[in-house]
């Protein structure tokens, strides 16, 4: 059975499985990106510490 012989009932049930597949691919990577988000703002402010604690011993040092 190809392309042809598909029936107008059978090509919006395809269309429909393939937007709810769609749907389910989109929160996954809503999601993922969430947690993206949340690991760089960690790391970024831990970066943030670590560079403020550099600084104040090199002032410590050279002060």
């Amino acid at each position: 059975m190809g392309p042809a012989d598909l029936t107008l009932g059978a090509v919006l049930v395809l269309l429909e499985t393939r937007e709810q597949q769609m749907a389910a691919e989109q929160e996954t990577v809503r999601a993922q990106i969430a947690e993206l988000s949340a690991r760089l703002a960690g790391l970024e402010q831990e970066a943030t510490s670590v560079t403020t604690t550099r600084e104040t011993l090199l002032v410590g040092v050279h002060g």
